[in-house]
């Protein structure tokens, strides 16, 4: 809440709560309590996004599954996001592994498909107020 607080951002953009990976199912967790509406610094706008090598592949039910519902062209920014996700070497993986650069783009392409743009990034608006 403390960073909230500080910063006052106006929205705010967490793991998928259904991912695999425990940290992330922690972080959106408690994120969720800090931007609680109960605080006049309350985000306005609170999304999940998905992880290529986490999100989807839990035990599947219906609080598991990433429905996105927003969608920001990325067309012109690939090129950045892949060589951000190259700079974490750790991370790279060859294909068919979900940590690869064909992975990225694939995904962007999909998702991208689903707008009709050429390629996009999928989020998923979970709370969202106007005053």
């Amino acid at each position: 809440y403390k960073v909230i607080q500080k910063y006052k951002p106006h929205e705010v953009y967490l793991p998928h709560p259904g991912d695999l990976h425990t940290d992330h199912k922690a972080l959106t967790a408690a994120a969720m309590v800090a931007i609680r509406a109960k605080y006049d610094e309350t985000p306005m706008f609170a999304y999940t996004y998905e992880t290529l090598s986490e999100t989807g592949i839990d035990y599947q039910n219906p609080q598991n599954v990433f429905n996105p519902n927003m969608y920001v062209d990325i067309t012109d920014t690939i090129d950045m996001k892949i060589r951000a996700f190259e700079k974490h070497e750790s991370q790279i993986e060859e294909f068919p592994n979900s940590r690869c650069k064909t992975a990225i783009i694939s995904l962007a392409i999909y998702r991208g498909t689903q707008a009709s743009m050429n390629k996009a990034e999928a989020f998923s608006l979970i709370r969202g107020y106007e005053r």
